[in-house]
């Protein structure tokens, strides 16, 4: 089983770039973004690594969640789907 750390950050993205003159001082306008990251705690985990995992996101902090997955799957990209719903 796959033991997967996932938490949300907020980043900023340009929204309007491309018409604006930069060489004018002019500034793009941004938006926030919540930008889902996942780390993989272990594979091959049990459920002493869940408790560990689970300790760990607490400490973390920023929201971070444990998230197990079965063995063959895509725990990153799930991991990340789960935390943003």
């Amino acid at each position: 089983m796959w033991v997967v750390v996932a938490w949300v950050e907020r980043s900023r993205r340009a929204v309007d770039f491309g018409s604006v003159r930069v060489d004018l001082g002019e500034r793009p306008i941004f938006e926030d973004v919540d930008v889902p990251k996942a780390a993989v705690w272990i594979s091959g985990g049990d459920a002493a690594d869940v408790e560990r995992a689970g300790a760990f996101a607490v400490s973390f902090g920023q929201g971070a969640r444990v998230f197990t997955f079965p063995d063959g799957a895509d725990p990153i990209s799930a991991a990340k789907a789960e935390v943003m719903r």
